[in-house]
């Protein structure tokens, strides 16, 4: 493996110049400051902090032959940054870096073990299994803080509003502070990844301050950032919200929340994750079932080109093996389950013995194929749309399902799962940490939509504008955005939930400044990789 193969296996990305400014910019106040990046690799922010005239530098990294390219005056330390305990540094004024982005379950399960110890031994709650590399580095290099002090690192933006990190958000708060959280509108700063990040500045301070930058990241940036502060958010304010929320949110969103009721979906609906088959080969495979009719049944395999809001059984382009009861089985599903009884996986294991049927009973039935009233993709583009599904299509595990707890909320449900406001929650609590543009709405991400109750409205004009808009396919939201029969819908729920009109047009725009922010960044991302391609 190459040197740069491994180094990105490692999740250890170069800082582009414009970024390191940025971020020492936010982080370094005094010529007198102690400063130290824990995973200095080969120096450039330590280079960036000796060029603006800054003499007491540290640097560590595990890797030996990158220190040795460190050419600025520093002290210097070949060392595991976990290994390190404070009374083995100084007290640091401030501490700097782009620490590894590594999924923790992702490496060696002694490494996995001892990292858990370590970083676990200083917290007050356990480490969650998905936790990123870097978070465990940010949680780990606040114990080396002087008082006063203020850390800036950059992030993998998942750090900001994964459910699983809530807890350690909260640590956070609790014992040093959050300063300042900053991304880019307009850049993509690591185009070997395709994955979005943000510079997080801890400081015990009062309030914190978010910002989107619409230009360049630079030093310039950061004075600007700092000088916002007044405006930002009080640590009491920030405890359990998700980071991402007071950072894209536009002012029309905490008006709403103020002045409406608004529920969790769990308060109204059942929602789980879409059906994964276990072995796709044999329960839907690729080229169709050949057995007999009434052991198959349409199946959502992908929600790719499904742009209808209500589905449809040719929407189904798929076959799931399926039977009820206990029929004898004909002569075609006798074959094709003999015929799969006699292959292997990809690793030599039996169909028949592979983990992901060993709880059907036998190994060739699926167990109950469950599916609900509405489909909610788990990743979204340019469109907005949570299908309604009259018929009861399974859908694979690239989607969620849902059903209403009291049938009779069902259309009315799905009218409110579909009008602006629904498609503006979506954008300020769903995630964007994947590069290519996709907004990603995982279960805990659905739960956390604050939406309509169904059966606290009086919702006969909702569902009377929901038939119209209902019969036309769904289309890219900022032109969906525009069209009159969703002006209607939005104008019948605001009305039942006793808000302005006036407060319907901001919510269709905020949804579409996000959704255009996300997209324009996957266009940075792809434009920076085919200049890095042509040099």
């Amino acid at each position: 493996m190459s040197h740069d193969a491994e180094r990105l296996r490692a999740g250890r990305f170069y800082t582009p110049p414009g970024v390191v400014d940025l971020v020492l910019g936010l982080a370094l106040r005094s010529q007198a400051d102690r400063i130290w990046d824990p995973t200095c690799g080969d120096g450039a922010f330590l280079r960036g902090a000796a060029r603006a005239g800054f003499e007491r530098l540290w640097g560590t990294d595990q890797d030996a032959g990158a220190l040795a390219s460190v050419d600025v005056p520093a002290t210097l330390r070949c060392t595991d940054l976990f290994a390190l305990e404070p009374a083995d540094l100084p007290a640091f004024d401030a501490i700097v870096g782009n620490p590894p982005f590594v999924r923790v379950e992702r490496l060696e399960p002694e490494r996995r073990r001892w990292l858990r110890e370590r970083v676990g031994a200083s917290l007050p709650i356990p480490l969650p299994a998905q936790a990123d590399l870097s978070l465990l580095a940010m949680l780990h290099c606040t114990r080396f803080l002087a008082p006063g002090g203020r850390l800036a690192f950059v992030m993998p933006n998942t750090v900001l509003d994964a459910e699983f990190g809530a807890p350690l958000r909260r640590h956070l708060l609790e014992q040093v502070g959050l300063r300042a959280v900053v991304e880019s509108r307009v850049e993509a700063w690591f185009p070997e990844v395709s994955l979005n990040t943000a510079v997080v500045v801890l400081e015990r301070c009062e309030r914190a301050t978010f910002v989107q930058l619409d230009a360049p990241a630079s030093a310039a940036a950061a004075e600007a950032v700092l000088l916002g502060g007044q405006q930002g958010w009080t640590q009491e304010r920030l405890d359990g919200t998700r980071w991402t929320e007071p950072l894209r949110a536009p002012a029309v969103w905490f008006e709403v929340l103020e002045r409406a009721e608004l529920h969790s979906p769990h308060d109204f609906m059942e929602l789980r994750y879409g059906l994964k088959p276990g072995i796709s080969a044999f329960f839907a495979p690729k080229d169709g079932l050949p057995v007999e009719p009434a052991f198959k049944r349409p199946f959502l395999r992908t929600l790719r080109g499904v742009d209808g809001y209500v589905l449809q059984p040719q929407d189904a382009k798929a076959e799931l093996l399926f039977w009820e009861g206990e029929p004898e089985l004909p002569p075609g599903v006798q074959r094709w389950i003999e015929d799969g009884a006699a292959r292997t996986s990809r690793s030599g294991v039996p169909w028949p013995e592979v983990p992901s049927v060993r709880a059907n009973q036998p190994w060739y039935r699926l167990r109950a194929v469950p599916t609900g009233d509405v489909v909610l993709p788990q990743f979204r583009h340019a469109r907005h749309v949570v299908h309604d599904n009259p018929r009861g299509l399974p859908v694979n595990n690239s989607a969620w399902w849902g059903r209403f707890l009291d049938p009779a909320w069902r259309e009315l449900g799905v009218a409110l799962l579909n009008c602006s406001w629904a498609a503006l929650a979506a954008e300020v609590r769903g995630r964007t940490n994947l590069g290519e543009g996709l907004l990603t709405c995982y279960g805990p991400d659905f739960a956390a939509l604050p939406l309509p109750h169904p059966g606290r409205l009086e919702g006969g004009a909702i569902v009377q504008a929901w038939r119209v808009l209902r019969r036309r396919r769904a289309l890219p939201f900022p032109e969906d955005a525009k069209q009159p029969d969703r002006h209607a819908l939005d104008a019948a729920v605001f009305a039942a939930l006793g808000l302005p009109a006036s407060l319907a047009e901001p919510v269709r725009q905020g949804a579409v400044d996000l959704l255009e922010a996300r997209l324009g960044r996957a266009v940075a991302l792809r434009q920076a990789r085919r200049e890095r391609a042509a040099v």
